[in-house]
């Protein structure tokens, strides 16, 4: 039996593959990616994706391994109401890691993708970043995507916090 190909980017401390184990799905962990050098050391202390990239933005999509379920949570900075709002223009570069993680997509075509992010990503500048991101992913035209603000109290996790989720 062939398990579970599974991808992570900007996924922290691996919530995604600890909640893989939590409810016992048998996976191959294939990558991880983190620009900070102490969480990359953190992953591989305590999960094993076959290989670890330090940055998401500098990896070669196109020889990046193959993945059934690819998630990423890029990050909320640039994308919360409580901050700049600055979305793709992030001064910190934070913003424009969503057309690496859209490439990766793009190229490798995963048979699920779960994106995650705060639900200000919806709001900021209006929605218009939210609207460009929705119209890019369906316009792979190979999904069908669907996305929501989920709170993780309404889901047995003892804390409100609301992120947007897309599948």
């Amino acid at each position: 039996t062939r398990c579970l190909v599974v991808g992570t980017d900007c996924s922290g401390f691996e919530a995604p593959i600890q909640a893989l184990d939590n409810i016992g799905i048998v996976y191959q962990h294939a990558f991880s990616s983190d620009t900070d050098a102490d969480c990359r050391k953190t992953i591989s202390a305590n999960f094993n994706p076959t290989q670890i990239y330090n940055d998401v933005r500098t990896r070669n999509n196109d020889s990046a391994p193959d993945v059934d379920v690819y998630m990423a949570g890029f990050p909320c900075q640039p994308f919360s109401t409580a901050r700049k709002g600055e979305g793709f223009q992030d001064t910190q570069g934070r913003g424009s890691i969503f057309w690496n993680i859209l490439d990766y997509i793009k190229k490798k075509k995963p048979r699920v993708f779960i994106l995650e992010n705060v639900r200000g990503l919806m709001e900021i500048q209006d929605g218009k970043l939210y609207a460009t991101i929705m119209r890019l992913l369906n316009g792979l035209k190979i999904y069908n995507i669907y996305d929501d603000i989920l709170n993780t109290i309404d889901h047995g996790i003892p804390q409100n916090r609301e992120r947007w989720y897309c599948v």
